[in-house]
């Protein structure tokens, strides 16, 4: 048996190459090669996006024409060194240079002179016993150091390195890997960038740094102070920078990585199964490579557990819902504990992709103090995602969601939960709520069905939590009618099963045209469904009737007096 998982490891060379990024990797090496020095290139982009990667595939695509030095101030920062990470930094691109002790002291001498302070914290497992030394000799200098003459010296002395270096490898120059430096405090990143700036700027050098913009204005702010302007923060970057490079990660070949990845996890891909697997991970985590293999390995823990869990759904349907449902967990994870925590149905993933009657379905999955930007960009992420998994569920040729395609679903949701991140357990009054709300709908959903001969019913079930967070209980019987004299109107009726164990059956008749209040009332009287009590009247333009019905929770003839109820209404409306 072939191993599993997927380890997050950079790439090391352009064989391994995943997303056929090989063009951008010869074109930027070619401009290493041959662009004016000194030179300082950023290599951008999210964590996890690929960026050690790209710079393994630069160096190794580069090997015959230059020396490289790698930096990886990820390994060092994780040790609390002050100052000395700066120094760090400087001694490992001495000794990449064959530097020697005296030049390795001038270096601390330069860096002191710049710094004022090199705190003695870098013990000999971080930086070497003579490193570690060097900090000590010069951390108390007994006289003052003329700091423009020590940076000039320091430049001189590492010119001469790089020079000499280049003649004994017979290479045309000297390029300088620093990896993770947006690992790094934002403000501690700065500094480096600025000691590279100072004290390193030679010809014969480029320098390639993993670094966002972003993390260079925000430590410009740490370090200088929240008044610094953002053009500021710019001229900075541009400053040390002379040539960004954004990872090509929307130009990633994910399609070929996708399927040879599902080949790899052992599911069929048949047809267009591949552009729809692709299509998946685009809508709910993106074509970060670090989020895809995390992806990867959550559904290989799940396919193992649910071989066990999953009963009487063939192996390729189970694998593409699976799939599917991780992909679900891992984007959208309110949404994932919603689908897990309730009773799924058509009608809610209807909703969510939006060509449902409901739009606030959304208020009722986010939290209530959901800022109204986040709303709206979470609301569009998901109607995104949902056509694509709606098709996934799919075991016929139709685009409707069958009870059978619902009920895998809801297996497989139930089989999933252990990678999820988010707590799945509710409060007693919670568990409560949602017993009630899914009584009331199924009740509903049964009415409306049996009343399709006499009218386009529908179901609409309200989302919108109340002040204190809490979800309405209930759900509408609703139909668009229009009276004898041409007035518009939604006449609904509710079931809601109260606290009080029993089922309570109320209506409600609302303007749905131009008319104004006033007018709407006048066309349609107090009391427009004849009933014996007499409806309240809503200032927006609506009539209520409360408690038209009241049932025992037991009673097993509910639905059907309900049913007899509605009939008799409307076949008396006018």
């Amino acid at each position: 048996m072939s191993n599993v998982g997927v380890t997050d490891a950079p790439l090391l060379s352009m064989d391994e190459d995943l997303f056929s990024v090989k063009p951008y990797v010869t074109g930027l090496s070619s401009f290493i090669n041959t662009c004016e020095t000194p030179m300082t290139i950023s290599i951008q982009g999210d964590w996890g996006s690929g960026k050690t990667s790209m710079m393994n595939m630069i160096k190794e695509n580069m090997l015959d024409t230059v020396w490289p030095i790698w930096f990886n101030t990820w390994q060092f920062s994780q040790f609390r060194m002050g100052n000395g990470l700066a120094f760090s930094m400087i001694d490992v691109l001495i000794k990449g240079l064959g530097g020697k002790k005296n030049v390795l002291s001038t270096v601390a001498k330069g860096v002191l002179g710049f710094t004022r302070k090199v705190a003695c914290v870098a013990t000999d497992a971080v930086v070497g016993g003579e490193a570690a030394g060097m900090i000590r000799d010069v951390t108390t200098p007994t006289e003052d150091v003329d700091v423009a003459q020590e940076i000039l010296r320091l430049k001189e002395n590492f010119q001469k390195l790089v020079d000499e270096k280049l003649a004994k490898e017979k290479k045309n120059r000297v390029v300088i890997f620093v990896d993770d430096l947006d690992r790094l405090e934002p403000a501690k990143a700065v500094e480096l960038l600025e000691i590279l700036k100072l004290f390193l700027d030679c010809k014969n050098c480029v320098f390639i740094l993993a670094v966002d913009y972003e993390v260079v204005t925000t430590g410009i702010r740490e370090k200088y102070g929240d008044n610094v302007s953002a053009q500021k923060g710019r001229n900075f970057f541009d400053k040390i920078i002379q040539l960004p490079f954004k990872i090509p990660v929307a130009h990633y070949s994910v399609s070929k990585y996708v399927g040879d990845m599902m080949s790899k996890i052992g599911i069929s891909v048949e047809g267009n199964d591949n552009e729809l697997f692709t299509a998946l991970i685009r809508t709910s985590i993106g074509f970060n490579p670090r989020a895809m293999k995390r992806l990867f390995n959550t559904y290989q823990l799940l396919d193992f557990v649910s071989r066990g869990t999953v009963m009487n759904i063939p192996n390729n349907i189970r694998q593409r819902i699976l799939f599917t449902v991780v992909c679900l967990q891992t984007g959208f994870e309110e949404l994932y504990t919603y689908l897990v925590s309730n009773d799924v149905d058509a009608q809610i993933l209807q909703e969510l992709s939006g060509t449902g009657d409901n739009d606030d379905i959304f208020d009722e999955i986010l939290p209530k103090d959901t800022p109204v930007n986040m709303l709206q960009e979470k609301r569009a992420s998901i109607q995104r995602f949902m056509p694509h998994f709606i098709k996934a569920l799919q075991i016929d040729d139709d685009e409707t969601v069958s009870e059978e395609e619902l009920r895998n679903l809801r297996v497989i949701l139930k089989s999933s939960s252990i990678t999820s991140t988010n707590s799945l357990e509710t409060s007693a009054m919670e568990d409560e709520v949602w017993a009630r709300r899914n009584y009331s709908k199924d009740i509903v959903k049964s009415v409306c069905d049996k009343l399709q001969d006499i009218d386009d019913f529908r179901v609409k079930i309200p989302r919108k939590r109340d002040e204190k967070g809490m979800l309405p209980t209930f759900a509408y019987c609703c139909v668009d009618r229009q009276s004898a004299n041409g007035v518009k109107y939604t006449l609904s009726f509710y079931v809601d099963w109260s606290p009080d164990n029993m089922i309570e059956l109320g209506a409600e008749l609302a303007r749905a045209d131009n008319h104004s209040v006033q007018e709407f009332r006048d066309m349609m009287g107090e009391n427009p469904l004849n009933m014996k009590k007499k409806p309240a009247f809503w200032d927006w333009g609506g009539y209520w009737y409360k408690d038209l019905m009241c049932f025992n929770r037991n009673d097993y003839t509910i639905e059907q007096q309900i049913i007899d109820l509605i009939r008799n209404i409307v076949a008396g409306l006018k």
